[in-house]
């Protein structure tokens, strides 16, 4: 087991998080194993030692804040162990963002993009199924994690896979997810590696991961486009979700803004900046005025038919 850190200007780097709230340590530990967290967590249980887990600190919820206790740090477990055509396979601590840039050079893609992607941890981000702008056609991360290596809290180490059972022994999640966009609560299921996407460190430290790859997106369009309102913008989600063929099924992102007292090319009410993936760039992009019925499969005939007077920009 590594030796704790127990200088304070080097604990308090580790202090704080995004949301800025200040906390406190008595050390500061750096495994760069699966057996040294192992070894770390059994002492800490033993010793009644406890232990705030800590990666990016990217939080805005003070999740990696300390209040007393050790820090144990996943930055020395970085590397990437095989990238592959399916899949991918990572330590805990390496940043989302650098393992996407190394996946997408190989030509394959790992889709999930939270924010604080080029900030925050792979490990870091299953346990909390971080999701981003492109959920809205790949969805969170839950679905892209395959196998995952966990340390519990006692030190012992489990390696989980996709239709292994939780425990029998254990307690089972007993709720039904509300039918919105969440991230709360354990996942009630009995697949393993669902309950360890979005327990945030409650229930384990994730030290490496096997996720899955899927085709890199050979363009990327970007769309500005103005609705009347935002029922009209929803019902455009909800068309462009169902509808097929079309390139609007290849949505990557949708960001909604609320425009208030604000004009732009003589429109009011809520705009769309969409992303879709694998779009040409060739074509124009540029619709104004009354399109009239929708030709299939044209983004701003989509467009039009939810708001006949809008305006399409590339973005």
């Amino acid at each position: 087991m590594p030796s704790p850190v127990t200088d304070p200007s080097v604990i308090e780097g580790y202090l704080t998080d995004a949301s800025n709230v200040q906390g406190h340590a008595d050390g500061l530990v750096r495994p760069r194993t699966t057996e040294e967290v192992s070894a770390i967590l059994r002492h800490c249980q033993a010793k009644n030692i406890p232990v705030t887990v800590s990666a990016g600190r990217t939080s805005t919820t003070a999740a990696a804040v300390p209040q007393g206790g050790w820090v144990l740090s996943m930055e020395r477990l970085n590397q990437i162990h095989h990238i592959g055509h399916d899949t991918a396979e990572a330590d805990g601590g390496v940043f989302l963002g650098a393992f996407q840039t190394d996946v997408e050079n190989t030509g394959r893609f790992f889709p999930p993009d939270p924010t604080s992607r080029h900030e925050c941890s792979l490990g870091a981000a299953i346990a909390c199924n971080a999701s981003g702008a492109r959920s809205f056609r790949y969805g969170p991360i839950r679905p892209w994690v395959l196998a995952l290596t966990v340390v519990l809290p006692n030190g012992e180490i489990i390696h989980v896979k996709r239709g292994d059972a939780v425990p029998a022994s254990w307690p089972s999640v007993d709720w039904v997810e509300p039918n919105v966009k969440t991230a709360a609560g354990y996942a009630p299921t009995r697949d393993a590696v669902d309950l360890f996407i979005g327990q945030e460190g409650t229930l384990g430290v994730i030290t490496r991961a096997t996720v899955r790859l899927t085709d890199l997106p050979a363009d990327v369009m970007g769309v500005l486009a103005y609705f009347p309102s935002r029922a009209a913008l929803l019902g455009f989600v909800d068309v462009a979700r169902r509808s097929a063929p079309s390139p609007v099924r290849s949505l990557g992102r949708l960001h909604a803004t609320r425009r208030s007292g604000h004009r732009r090319a003589g429109h009011r009410g809520t705009r769309a900046a969409v992303s879709l993936p694998g779009a040409s760039r060739s074509r124009s992009h540029q619709a104004a005025g009354d399109t009239g019925r929708p030709h299939p499969g044209d983004l701003q005939a989509s467009v039009g038919r939810w708001h006949r007077r809008s305006d399409v920009h590339t973005a």
